[in-house]
């Protein structure tokens, strides 16, 4: 196995966890845990990036 097949595999498994966690699924994420750990990996995704808000909506200037 490449080491580009290797980190899709585990880029993979890391999505398929988070889905796992937001069902609540605890036993399919201890057996991916299992999974990663065989990788040589952790079992914990990358920090999310934060999203952008919207900028602040332009105000109309009144001229005097």
């Amino acid at each position: 196995m490449t080491n580009e097949q290797r980190q899709a595999r585990i880029t993979a498994l890391l999505r398929e966890r988070v889905g796992y966690e937001a069902r609540g699924d605890k036993d399919r994420v201890k057996a991916v845990d299992a999974e990663l750990a065989a990788y040589g990996a952790e079992g914990k995704a990358p920090a999310q990036r934060a999203t952008k808000r919207p900028a602040p909506a332009a105000r109309k200037i009144e001229k005097r």
